[in-house]
């Protein structure tokens, strides 16, 4: 069923008109649930619509696929008004802020989509407008919420090598992100600009791959950032400069297991991609996403998950990070150290003495 599913996916992005062979009654039931575990409910609907009508699912199962559909657009809606109040918010404090993932990868989606996908968390990137460090952000938001987190920088590796090169990126390109507000849906408020997401969408399906699993909703979102960046005006100069940003975080041999991946799933026009596909590499990574679920919701290959800071969590992290030893070494070999380091950076507040960076 797995081929099928990626065929569904396929008609709902326009990439083939129907699926290879009609479904029993049965077969459509397990499609549904796999749809449900990568969080596809809507793209999964759109697809549906679009196929032929001898190959629709039986009555019951489509109105069952509509109710859950037509929650998106009205979910979609909200998330819209909340960011945009968000940002005020902060914006109102003088901070820069700027929404990253979600709801800005909306404009990348085609009309006929973007009420259909389905919402997640709202993240932002927060900084000091004073240029102060992040001592007044975790200050400010603790205010607000305390235990709340929000992005000091939007991701990190592991590597203290690659990280340092990473948040350096992140310094030079921060004013041009909270200066691009965009209007997403009735509201407006800022977005990461096409180059950024490049780089940083890569970075955020790197990063969930041994955080917790990525699901196939943020592979089909670097889908669409793909395609906008193809189609965008920027200069080759400025597009081998991000190759060379993302040859330098160490993700060269990730990227090409992303863009089988693609291939493998979205269908995903050569032409788009930004490196040769990797077969090996992507074979692995679409493995563990079918095997995982939505950020590893489905994954009970470690027994079932412990709580946050538990040693069997930490346990069970590391047996994790091990399937991707022989893929990405640095990474894996980093991940205990800047746990640790993380775990202190947080437990004994070590921002407030401006020591170090670490997470979120």
């Amino acid at each position: 069923m797995t081929e099928i599913f990626f065929q569904l996916i396929q008609v709902a992005l326009g990439r083939r008109t129907a699926l290879e062979r009609t479904l029993t009654a049965a077969e459509w039931n397990e499609l549904y649930q796999m749809v449900k575990k990568q969080v596809l409910v809507g793209i999964g609907f759109v697809g549906m619509q679009r196929l032929p009508s001898e190959q629709w699912p039986d009555r019951s199962l489509v109105l069952k696929w509509n109710k859950a559909a037509q929650k998106l657009e009205d979910k979609n809606n909200d998330l819209n008004k909340r960011c945009e109040a968000l940002c005020r918010r902060f914006q109102q404090d003088d901070f820069w802020v700027c929404v990253l993932k979600g709801q800005s990868n909306l404009p990348y989606y085609p009309e006929q989509l973007r009420a259909m996908r389905n919402p997640g968390d709202i993240d932002l990137w927060v900084r000091d407008g004073k240029g102060l460090d992040v001592r007044s952000v975790i200050e400010y938001c603790d205010a607000i919420r305390p235990g709340q987190e929000v992005h000091y920088r939007p991701t990190y590796l592991n590597s203290p090598f690659r990280n340092r090169v990473l948040h350096r990126w992140f310094e030079e390109q921060a004013k041009e992100q909270v200066n691009n507000i965009q209007s997403i849906g009735k509201n407006q408020f800022p977005v990461p600009t096409l180059e950024f997401n490049v780089v940083y969408q890569l970075l955020h399906i790197y990063r969930h791959l041994f955080l917790e699993g990525i699901g196939l909703r943020q592979l089909i979102d670097y889908h669409f950032v793909l395609q906008a960046y193809e189609q965008s005006s920027l200069s080759a100069s400025k597009r081998a400069e991000l190759w060379q940003l993302i040859c330098r975080l160490g993700m060269k041999k990730f990227a090409g297991a992303v863009m089988w991946a693609l291939q493998k799933v979205c269908h995903t026009d050569e032409k788009y991609l930004l490196c040769p596909a990797r077969q090996k590499g992507g074979e692995f990574l679409l493995s563990e996403i079918m095997v995982a679920g939505n950020f590893g919701h489905y994954d009970t290959r470690f027994g079932a998950k412990a709580p946050e800071g538990t040693l069997k969590h930490s346990v069970q992290k590391q047996l994790h990070n091990m399937l991707f030893l022989t893929s990405y070494p640095e990474e894996v070999f980093f991940e205990p150290c800047y746990r640790f380091f993380h775990w202190a950076w947080r437990t004994f507040r070590l921002w407030r003495y401006g020591i170090g960076y670490a997470g979120t």
